[in-house]
């Protein structure tokens, strides 16, 4: 559960790993769901505890009215979407479903409904809840293929995030080109989608806190989409792209994270095999220029999370076994380079609060 900063000062952090080796992780040797307790004036970390039994529980999402966490088991075959309990710092499994789609990679709760990404099976599957209980999904399944023939042979679907006025979800494609659009309140086959630029393989995006806007994060590009969206119908139009970080001879283009501050005054981005974080400057139309690029104090940044009330970005660095630890200063969203700490931690995959 997270805390109320005025409370306790102290915010709990959920870190999720790849626990065998895996053709995109070769050393993968984590323990499980990892617990942290994070203080939000210092940034220390201290570990609670792990949660061991779960096959790749590879991403995570906390729920803290709830008091649940979601996990899911990325796998070659169907993956599983765990409901874990937090009782003080101590993990159980409280129910399980299949999610009916290979590589699960992405889980995130909207309301009553947990939506599941499965990358291999190039679907999302939508689960209802019913207290500690998630139920069998309902499955959208995908079409399509994009220019990379190596990454883009078929649709993998690799993130699902409901809108934040709540009417629709959107799926980001990375096999396909494509950011799919489904009713929220009426859930099947896509009602629209986006197209991104051929070969960019969408991975993650996030939305303004404010603004009809999101934007859209391209793995195989290292390309960020300043992305429109309709108020009305929820049509997403691109508007421009920046680069994430500059292209270098031998280093293959993959960007992973994506975040924006509270204070919608700045957005994150992870590099990987560059292993940096990117960060944006905001301006009060949505707009973006690159301020910073810096190295993130490991290897592989696959995922990133800022604490509560936007003072702390924590990096987990698959292939260092680490976590990074940088100040923020919360009301600029700028991050103090020199600030930097180190914790071990086998192959984080995932970090949520």
């Amino acid at each position: 559960m997270i805390h109320s900063v005025s409370e306790t000062e102290v915010a709990r952090l959920y870190i999720g790993s790849y626990t065998q080796p895996e053709g995109h992780v070769p050393n993968g040797c984590g323990a499980g769901v990892y617990v942290y307790d994070v203080d939000l004036a210092s940034g220390d970390l201290s570990r609670r505890g792990v949660l061991p039994g779960i096959v790749n529980p590879s991403f995570v999402h906390a729920e803290a009215a709830a008091g649940l966490i979601y996990a899911v088991s990325e796998t070659g075959e169907d993956g599983t979407l765990y409901a874990i309990r937090d009782e003080g710092g101590q993990l159980s499994v409280v129910s399980e479903t299949s999610t009916k789609g290979a590589a699960s990679c992405h889980v995130v709760r909207a309301g009553d409904v947990v939506y599941v990404a499965s990358y291999m099976g190039g679907c999302i599957s939508a689960h209802p809840v019913d207290g500690d209980l998630v139920g069998d999904g309902i499955v959208a399944r995908y079409e399509g293929t994009g220019p990379n023939e190596a990454r883009q042979e078929a649709p993998h679907a690799h993130q699902v995030l409901p809108s934040p006025c709540g009417k629709w979800i959107y799926v980001c494609d990375l096999g396909a080109d494509r950011v799919w659009q489904h009713e929220a309140g009426n859930f099947g086959a896509p009602i629209g989608c986006l197209r991104a630029p051929g070969g960019g393989g969408p991975r993650h995006l996030c939305f303004h806190p404010t603004l009809p806007i999101a934007y859209v994060l391209c793995e195989l590009t290292c390309t960020l989409l300043f992305v429109s969206i309709d108020p009305a119908s929820g049509d997403m139009a691109i508007v421009t792209g920046h680069d994430t970080v500059e292209a270098a001879p031998g280093v293959e283009p993959a960007a992973a994270g994506i975040r924006i501050h509270p204070s919608g005054q700045a957005l994150y981005v992870s590099n990987r095999f560059s292993d940096t974080i990117t960060v944006f400057t905001v301006a009060d139309d949505g707009s973006l220029d690159q301020e910073q690029c810096f190295p993130c104090g490991g290897k592989t940044p696959r995922d990133f999370a800022l604490a509560p009330g936007g003072a702390w970005l924590v990096i987990g660095n698959q292939d260092s076994e680490t976590i990074s630890v940088f100040a923020i200063d919360p009301s600029t969203g700028r991050v103090d380079e020199d600030s930097l700490r180190v914790h071990e931690c086998n192959t984080p995959s995932c970090i949520a609060f």
